[in-house]
């Protein structure tokens, strides 16, 4: 794909007013199913960070290894809903919900600021917003690293971009803001270090590959590359430590490939368009969409625009690279995973919705485009948002109703694991931490007897 690195000229922007609606679309699922939201508990790894917690203490967690993650800012975020809720799980779901919507808002944000219109901005924010494949990393509190993650990368490449689409400057004020957002997003979550990565490698590329007035990119982009390469090396070290996958017999490495070829050819298609099967021919055939859709989006949209869907793909790409790394044991169908989902839908929906803006604008009369418009943006979203009413049901059972009896119930074998399913904390383990952080008293709150 050849994109022409150029400045902008004048970027023409839609009224602020556009982007704020549709992140409170965000909340419908929470207003909706708050019966289904109430009932979940602690789950899986968050009873590990609890036991780490009362064994290590606070200080020696947050600057601990997470798995393959060192993410002491997304654990200082997460102990201070834990303890600000005094162990109730309600907050954390708020929380989850809240730092949703804020990002949905960033989203159509930096799309505004590239100049897009309130088709593709509006669009794209309710097909994020109120997606029900968000169900996995709204109702499990870890997975707050994600919004974080993505937060902060979309508020760093609004701000790293802002003085180049506006012809200002970079002082070194700004730099700074751009090395702590670039760090906030790596100390984050373990793929939050393509965050500075990528914008570095578009802004260098912006310059030598395209108009030589943006070498004033080449001063930012060390502030944002520089804390994402060392906390990168100290993550590297995790992964490369409990790594198992890449052996001498080369099994590893072919693993990873498989994994790397379905993240990036069936995400996000197969779970928008469901009923797909997982096969190496459905793969290709989705493959053959993407390629589609980001030739006419990248053929449709200005020549600065491009620069940003380009952004968007790298990141794409990288994600898929790390996500194969750090999960190739695991087996294909968790390439398509749930929790997947988020940060490849934001970069595929404005791709979708430049597409489909420029098509509507090919009606030849008047007011059918508005009106086409309109219709696409409700028929789509109700399409994304139905099976919420399928599934989070089922999550509330197994991820709630039944953790939350089980820490009831009358225990027989204090040594099974039936509360957290984790090895490192049975059910004795999980019983006191149950005490010692409150939670038995947050979840008798909705116990439905």
């Amino acid at each position: 794909m050849l994109v022409k690195l150029t400045s902008p000229s004048v970027v023409k922007r839609i009224p602020v007013a556009w982007i704020i609606a549709a992140p409170l679309a965000g909340f419908i699922p929470l207003w909706l199913y708050w019966d289904d939201f109430s009932k979940f508990f602690y789950q899986g790894v968050e009873w590990d960070q609890l036991n780490r917690i009362e064994a290590d203490g606070l200080f020696i967690w947050v600057f601990s290894f997470f798995g393959e993650n060192f993410a002491p800012v997304f654990k200082l975020f997460w102990a201070g809903l834990l303890f600000a809720g005094s162990g109730n799980y309600h907050i954390f779901v708020f929380g989850s919900f809240a730092l949703h919507v804020v990002v949905v808002f960033l989203f159509g944000y930096l799309l505004r600021q590239w100049g897009f219109g309130g088709f593709v901005i509006v669009f794209s924010q309710m097909v994020l917003a109120v997606n029900y494949t968000h169900i996995e990393i709204l109702a499990q509190s870890i997975q707050v690293s994600n919004f974080l993650s993505y937060g902060f990368l979309l508020a760093l490449v609004i701000f790293f971009f802002r003085p180049w689409l506006e012809g200002g400057s970079y002082s070194t004020k700004l730099c700074v803001c751009l090395c702590v957002l670039s760090s906030l997003g790596a100390l984050s979550f373990v793929r939050g270090v393509l965050n500075g990565i990528v914008v570095g490698v578009i802004a260098v590329a912006l310059y030598f590959l395209g108009d030589p007035a943006n070498r004033k990119l080449l001063r930012p982009a060390k502030y944002v590359v520089v804390p994402s390469i060392v906390v990168g090396l100290i993550v590297a070290m995790g992964i490369f430590y409990n790594q198992t996958a890449f052996r001498s017999d080369g099994a590893g490495f072919s693993r990873f490939l498989d994994h790397f070829l379905f993240q990036i050819t069936l995400n996000p298609w197969y779970q928008q368009l469901r009923n797909l099967s997982l096969t190496g021919g459905q793969s290709l055939l989705l493959l053959e969409l993407s390629a589609v859709v980001i030739c006419f989006a990248v053929y449709f949209a200005t020549d600065f625009q491009k620069n940003l869907f380009l952004l968007l793909l790298l990141f794409f790409l990288g994600n898929g690279f790390f996500t194969a790394l750090g999960r190739s044991h695991l087996s294909l169908d968790h390439t398509v995973a749930w929790r997947y989902q988020y940060g490849c839908l934001i970069v595929f929906v404005p791709l979708v919705a430049t597409v489909i803006e420029r098509i509507l604008r090919s009606v030849p009369f008047r007011f059918m485009p508005v009106t086409a418009g309109v219709l696409v943006i409700w028929w789509t979203s109700l399409w994304v948002f139905d099976h919420w009413k399928y599934h989070i049901p089922t999550w509330a059972e197994e991820r709630g109703t039944k953790i939350r009896a089980s820490t009831t119930a009358s225990m027989t074998d204090l040594e099974a694991h039936t509360i957290s399913t984790l090895e490192a904390v049975n059910d004795e383990r999980a019983l006191e931490l149950i005490k010692a952080f409150n939670l038995r008293l947050a979840a008798k709150e909705n116990d439905n007897e």
